[in-house]
């Protein structure tokens, strides 16, 4: 299983909200799948923009995103010692 298999199937739900009425808000999954099909292909490819535009991305969003992906990948603690946080300050 890939990690992006891992990420968007095994740890869906947190990644989706239910909204009041019902319905699915997948803004975030959407995200998270966008961030981890970059940096499957940008690794041996140029980017050309086409399927993910860096200046459109809100930073803190990205973080989120981020910080989900490791903590779900069982990496709380190297995104954490990116971050430069210390235990204290982790969530």
């Amino acid at each position: 299983m890939s990690i992006k298999d891992e990420i968007l199937k095994k740890h869906r739900p947190d990644f989706v909200t239910t909204l009041p009425d019902g319905t699915e808000d997948c803004s975030e999954l959407h995200m998270a799948a966008a961030l981890l099909q970059y940096m499957s292909t940008s690794n041996d490819r140029i980017s050309d923009g086409l399927n993910f535009i860096h200046a459109c991305m809100d930073i803190d969003a990205c973080r989120k995103i981020f910080e989900k992906i490791f903590r779900n990948m069982g990496q709380g603690q190297h995104f954490d010692m990116m971050m430069r946080r210390n235990k204290n300050e982790s969530t």
